[in-house]
Parts: C-alpha cells; structure tokens; sequence
C-alpha cells in the first residue's frame, strides 16, 4: 500500500502568520510546502494538504483532515518570529508527553537534512503543544524554517528554497523507510567515434551574400565552423 502524508502548510486566507515588512509567514509556507508536495508526488507518495492556495482552513479542519484520510505522517511547516529581530535559526517541535520513536526519527531525520543545507543556527528539537502534533493520529512535527523578523534567515530561505525542501522530503522518505529516487538521472556522455566527423547543414540560399549573412550572425553568437560553398 503507498503511503500518505499530509503536508500543512501552516496560516493562510486571512491568517498571515508572522509578518515582516510586505513579507507574510503564509506565503512562505505555501512556497515551500509546494516544492515538497511535488518531490513527493514524484517520489510515489500519496499527499493530503489542507491548503495549496492562499484560503483560510482552521486547526480543527487541519488535524481533522490528516485523521480522517489516515496518513502515515503529519509535517507542518512554518516560519519563526521574534520582536527584536536577532533570534534565528531552524527548529522542529514535536508534542511534549509523546514518546513515540517514529515521531523522533521524523524530527531527527529532516532536521539533519536542513542542517546539511546551512543555516543560521540550530536550534533543534524541542517539545512544545502545538495543535497539529497534539490532536493529529499520527506521528507529526511542526518545523520552523527560520526566522521571518531576521534578514540572514530570509535570505537563506530565499536562496536554498529548493535544498530546504528536498531535506524535508528525504528526511520524510527516511522515516518512511523509501529510499530517495533521482527522478532525473544524468545522461552519459556519448563517446566519440574514431575517424569520423559529420557535417550538419544550417540553411541553402540563392544569393550567396544571404548565406554569408546567416554566418555571420552564427559568428556572433560564438559559433565557429563554416563554409560557404556552391552546390550546383
């Protein structure tokens, strides 16, 4: 059976979230939240968001909608906020008096990833009461992705977006027991042929001053090569 998890991206419609400046925590959440839903989806896992636009959803209708589609996990994500503006870095909350291995491995796992990626400071896992991880079945956290009020966490959000949200998929497909697939594998490189050399033709003209012309402009654009020859 494929696995199921919920990603919540945390706030939204007319709850912004922490704000900073024209910068608001839902669209943020929503940004990367995005970028996770599709490596998954890529990855073969089967997803339940409570929002993947800009609507307002309650808590109750979040963690409702994670028990009754019986995910296997629960990730919600969100930025941090401080009034001064000097606290920073990444941490991950799982719900205090919840001893359960998986939950741990889950906060562990992409808490690492992220770390690999860089940031600002790690401020690790932490127990907290949070509605998400207090009221969902499953194992759940809730990771704080920076500080939305610090500019060197914006700007490490900004800049590893993509990094960020591949460790939160890896470190989710680890806890799944799956193996990350690269969905895009390089192509090796063709070897060369010995002796041979093949001609590609780019247009023919009737007046050879057209055809001089369109060398020309391939010369300008760096390509070398040509020879401007009559066939008839």
């Amino acid at each position: 059976m494929n696995k199921k998890v919920c990603i919540d991206m945390g706030h939204g419609g007319t709850d912004p979230g922490a704000v900073s400046g024209n910068r608001q925590e839902k669209d943020d959440n929503l940004r990367i939240g995005m970028k996770v839903i599709s490596i998954l989806q890529q990855q073969g896992i089967g997803i339940v968001v409570p929002r993947d636009v800009d609507k307002t959803v309650s808590l109750q209708a979040r963690s409702n909608l994670a028990n009754d589609q019986k995910v296997d996990l629960c990730v919600s994500l969100h930025r941090n906020s401080f009034s001064s503006g000097q606290a920073k870095g990444v941490e991950i909350w799982t719900q205090k008096g919840v001893n359960d291995a998986t939950t741990n491995a889950l906060a562990a796992n992409i808490l690492e990833g992220i770390l690999s990626e860089g940031v600002s400071a790690n401020r690790g896992v932490k127990l907290g009461d949070y509605h998400i991880t207090r009221e969902t079945n499953m194992p759940a956290c809730l990771v704080e992705l920076g500080f939305i009020t610090n500019s060197e966490d914006n700007q490490l959000f900004d800049s590893k977006i993509d990094g960020y949200a591949l460790a939160i998929s890896k470190g989710i497909l680890k806890t799944l027991g799956k193996s990350y697939i690269d969905p895009t594998p390089p192509t090796p490189p063709t070897p060369p042929e010995e002796g041979k050399l093949y001609k590609v033709q780019v247009g023919a003209f009737s007046n050879r001053a057209n055809a001089e012309a369109l060398v020309n402009d391939l010369k300008s654009k760096g390509y070398s090569g040509f020879i401007v020859e009559s066939i008839k």
